[in-house]
């Protein structure tokens, strides 16, 4: 899937990708380095959905880390493993995490009867929220799965659901619904 060859500063491997970091940077000799995990992703949120084929990245240089992950093929151009970890986060698009600071999310819009509700965590069949950074956005799911701590939430769990109500300015024509929940917590 990637033309990525293994060479001093790149390493991959397949299979959990915390797991796969984990053994990696225990091991890890040198000041600058990538790490490249495929991995099957569960889309949990999805009845009967096929796994999918992801790639977590992780960037080592001197003490900082930088964690991406993507569904896109990786060429190698020849770069030293930093630079070559910053050319795929601007050609493909792709969010750069420090698990030490602030994550941004990407709000989706969902329509109601009543007007939208604007969801800043959701995952569901409905919609996914993303992460983002600059132009680029990331499934919220898929850095759960590949940050090596929890710091957005355990994978395969859905976070709380930030939403917005947004009622329509004009007023509602037809049935409007009831929804149900189990727990709610307002602010």
């Amino acid at each position: 899937m990637h033309s990525v060859s293994e060479s001093p500063g790149f390493s991959r491997d397949r299979g959990e990708p915390r797991a796969c970091y984990a053994r990696w940077r225990a091991s890890l000799a040198c000041e600058q380095a990538v790490l490249l995990v495929e991995f099957e992703f569960a889309r949990y949120w999805l009845a009967g959905a096929t796994p999918q084929p992801l790639t977590a990245i992780y960037c080592v240089a001197g003490d900082t880390l930088g964690v991406a992950v993507t569904d896109r093929e990786l060429v190698a151009q020849g770069l030293p493993p930093a630079a070559q970890y910053a050319q795929w986060l601007g050609v493909h698009g792709l969010v750069n995490v420090d698990p030490h600071s602030p994550i941004g999310l990407a709000p989706e819009t969902v329509a109601k009867p009543w007007g939208r509700e604007i969801w800043y965590t959701g995952v569901e069949r409905r919609g996914v929220c993303h992460f983002a950074s600059g132009g680029a956005r990331t499934p919220i799911p898929w850095l759960q799965a590949v940050l090596p701590t929890p710091v957005a939430g355990e994978p395969g769990e859905a976070l709380v659901l930030l939403k917005v109500l947004a009622p329509s300015p004009h007023p509602v024509l037809g049935d409007l619904y009831f929804e149900l929940h189990e727990e709610k917590r307002e602010v």
